[in-house]
């Protein structure tokens, strides 16, 4: 697994490719961030179902529809972009 840095910036460098808006790249980085700070096996391969885990995690913390919407288009984003092209 690429180290953290290495994954937003892999990731960083997606999300322009898309031509995604400054604004929605600052918040999905953000998700990704957040994601990638609260694993709880940091030195493991990410997985989609841990992925499912931290978006329910964040629907039990009544996190608003649209933060929760940003956070699962942005974990989207990086299983599609990031993780499916590495395997």
């Amino acid at each position: 697994m690429p180290a953290t840095a290495t994954l937003l910036s892999d990731y960083q460098l997606l999300l322009a490719e898309r031509m995604v808006s400054r604004r929605a790249s600052e918040d999905y980085t953000y998700w990704v961030r957040r994601f990638l700070a609260e694993r709880t096996e940091p030195n493991t391969a990410l997985s989609e179902t841990e992925i499912r885990a931290f978006l329910a995690n964040l629907n039990e913390q009544e996190t608003t529809a649209s933060a929760y919407r940003r956070a699962e288009v942005a974990l989207e984003l990086l299983i599609e972009g990031l993780l499916e092209s590495a395997a």
